[in-house]
C-alpha cells in the first residue's frame, strides 16, 4: 500500500486564506460607514458592524449578539415592519 498523508483540517494555504478573509471582514465591519448585520435562521443577530451598533446605541457591536429586532424596537414596531415586508 502506498504511503498516505493524513491531514487534520485544512491545508496551510487554505487556512491562511480563511484567516485573511476573516481579517478583511473584520476590517469592513469595524470601519465601514455602512450599517451591516447578519442574522441566523431565527432572526437573531450574529454579527453587526460598528456603524449598526452606533445606530442601535450600543457601546460595542458584540452587545447585539443573540438579540432580535424585538429587543431593540419593541413588539408593535417589529410586527408592523413584518406586515409591510410581507
Amino acid at each position: 500500500m502506498p504511503n498516505q498523508l493524513e491531514v487534520d483540517g485544512p491545508a496551510p494555504a487554505v487556512e491562511f486564506e480563511i484567516v485573511e478573509d476573516s481579517g478583511l471582514l473584520s476590517a469592513l465591519m469595524e470601519h465601514s460607514a455602512d450599517r451591516i448585520y447578519f442574522k441566523d435562521l431565527e432572526s437573531r443577530l450574529i454579527k453587526i458592524s460598528r456603524a449598526q451598533a452606533e445606530l442601535l446605541r450600543l457601546a460595542d457591536p458584540s452587545d447585539a449578539i443573540g438579540k432580535t429586532d424585538h429587543d431593540f424596537f419593541g413588539l408593535i414596531r417589529v410586527r408592523d415592519s413584518c406586515w409591510r415586508i410581507q
